[in-house]
Formats: structure tokens, sequence, C-alpha cells
């Protein structure tokens, strides 16, 4: 049986590169190894490549879905006119960077 070595596709072309330094081992049932095996020779990948391209991708997915914040189109218009036109300082602003240093810092 021939490998595919070439894997690409962002997060799952990560998983692949790189020393490979540390272990993760898990248990499942036989009729999943099963499916996982036959998926992987499909893709032309050993077992454990796929189940790491896979893990790679759904971790890169749940990191990208707790850092990504979506706005409705109002609260995208309502951001943008905030960053378009920003307040001037007000008096408390001003007198806070125009007072003397507290602390000097010696290098």
């Amino acid at each position: 049986m021939m490998r595919n070595t070439n894997v690409t596709g962002g997060s799952a072309s990560l998983a692949l590169a790189g020393a490979k330094d540390t272990r993760v081992e898990l248990r499942t049932s036989a009729d999943i190894k099963e499916k996982l095996k036959e998926a992987a020779s499909l893709v032309g990948v050993d077992m454990s490549a796929f189940i790491l391209m896979a893990a790679t991708r759904a971790a890169q997915q749940a990191l990208d879905e707790q850092r990504m914040r979506v706005l409705s189109e109002q609260e995208w218009n309502h951001l943008n006119d905030i960053i378009n036109s920003p307040r001037q300082p007000g008096e408390k602003l001003r007198a806070l960077m125009t007072r003397e240093t507290r602390y000097v810092r010696d290098y």
C-alpha cells in the first residue's frame, strides 16, 4: 500500500510537520478503531497521522471559536462609528497627562 506523505491543508499539515517528541495514548472500541483505520487508508496516511490531523483541526477550530467575536451588522456599524469618531480628551485625561511624573525610572 502506498502512503501519501504530502498531506496538505493548513492545520493538518502542521500536525504532520516537525519533530514528534511526545506520545499521546487513547483507548477506543474495536469498531471505532476499524473506522479510523479505513478512513486513514482512504486518505492515504497511517492511522496515527489521521487521528493527529483530525484532532489538530478540531483543536484549531475550538481555539478560533473562542478567540473570534461575531457582530451583527448594527454592532459592526456602531463599532466603526466609535473607531472613526474618537472622543476628545476630557479634563481628567488632560490633567493626568500633564501632571508632574510621580515615579522616575533609573536605568
